[in-house]
């Protein structure tokens, strides 16, 4: 799959592999810990205002652009959040879907 894909808890925490490389950690330096402990406070912001959307709507979030300075180079992202339920359907919290589309946004 050519997106990074992770789950956030309604805490914030995040925690598997993709989201750990994009932030240039080991996904165990990252596990339980909140996003506020790997992105820009401006970022996290906006993240968690978009994450706060899908958790009292519990609808999906399609098509979100942000960016993030803090890498290499600047990266630019679609980002697709939707609800993440429990068996019994009730939100626990969502799926980030991001696809780097940094070269798609240098052409344009």
């Amino acid at each position: 799959m050519p997106a990074l894909v992770w789950y956030k808890d309604r805490k914030s925490n995040i925690a598997n592999q993709a989201a750990a490389a994009l932030a240039g950690l080991s996904p165990e330096e990252m596990a339980g810990r909140p996003d506020s402990d790997f992105f820009p406070a401006e970022a996290v912001a906006r993240y968690r205002e978009d994450d706060l959307l899908v958790l009292q709507s519990e609808a999906p979030l399609f098509d979100r652009r942000e960016s993030l300075g803090s890498l290499d180079k600047p990266h630019h992202f679609r980002v697709d959040r939707v609800p993440y339920r429990s068996e019994a359907g009730d939100v626990i919290g969502l799926i980030v879907m991001a696809s780097d589309i940094t070269r798609q946004e240098e052409v344009e």
